[in-house]
């Protein structure tokens, strides 16, 4: 008797439990969850930075640091990934033994960034090759050559290098303007050492994104998807029946 009385009170109350179930979760939601898919930002910014450079350590002092402008474009393929091409100018100045050097260097750099936490900072860490156009006059007392030197010639080098850096920048307004602050070295060889540190530079400065994308896993455009999802119904609730 007991266990038919169990029995029919199973038969009773589990399907009252699945039409219960049913009506909590259609009373949640009547429309599709949607799922949330990872985006990545693409864009093209211009830059320009202040230059505190050594520039040619072959020739000037080791340590002294000279100003400079530069500028360049910015192609971020990816949200952690960019490529840097950019120009230096270095501002006219003397050193040691020499006046009125002159000089430029153009880079190609690629940036790899980490985010910092779920802050809007970023470490960097920069690689890539460059040119580099020196140039000055001897006047003396000498280079430790005063065979080879005479007052008044012209010395010019023109070499290519291999950068090395890290540093870090932060977004701001809604991640189209980014600062930031980076030290870096260049490498070059020559006929003494087949290589060594020709330059250290410190470099501040502003990015401003001119044109941003941003696309889904299927690369298909965020703005599209949004666009789209207008015609869409919106969602309808309901109120939970009364047992």
């Amino acid at each position: 008797m007991k266990n038919y009385v169990w029995v029919v009170l199973i038969f009773i109350l589990v399907p009252g439990l699945q039409s219960g179930a049913q009506e909590v979760v259609q009373g949640v939601s009547t429309a599709p969850t949607e799922e949330v898919k990872k985006t990545t930002q693409t864009s093209l910014a211009i830059q320009s930075a202040y230059s505190f450079a050594v520039i040619n350590n072959r020739f000037e002092n080791k340590g002294l640091y000279k100003s400079g402008i530069n500028v360049g474009l910015v192609y971020r393929m990816t949200n952690w990934f960019a490529w840097e091409g950019s120009f230096t100018r270095h501002i006219r100045h003397d050193a040691v033994s020499l006046e009125n050097i002159q000089a430029w260097n153009v880079d190609l750099n690629g940036q790899l960034s980490m985010k910092i936490g779920e802050s809007d900072m970023y470490f960097r860490t920069i690689f890539g090759i460059g040119y580099v156009d020196w140039k000055g006059y001897y006047v003396g007392p000498n280079l430790n050559d005063n065979y080879h030197y005479y007052f008044g010639k012209l010395l010019n080098e023109r070499f290519f290098t291999g950068n090395l850096g890290w540093g870090f920048s932060h977004m701001f307004m809604k991640q189209r303007l980014e600062g930031f602050g980076d030290f870096r070295l260049r490498i070059a060889g020559d006929k003494r050492v087949l290589f060594s540190i020709t330059d250290t530079a410190f470099m501040f400065g502003l990015r401003y994104s001119i044109v941003t994308r941003e696309k889904d896993e299927d690369g298909k455009s965020v703005k599209a998807n949004r666009k789209s999802s207008r015609n869409k119904k919106s969602r309808m609730y309901k109120w939970l029946k009364n047992r």
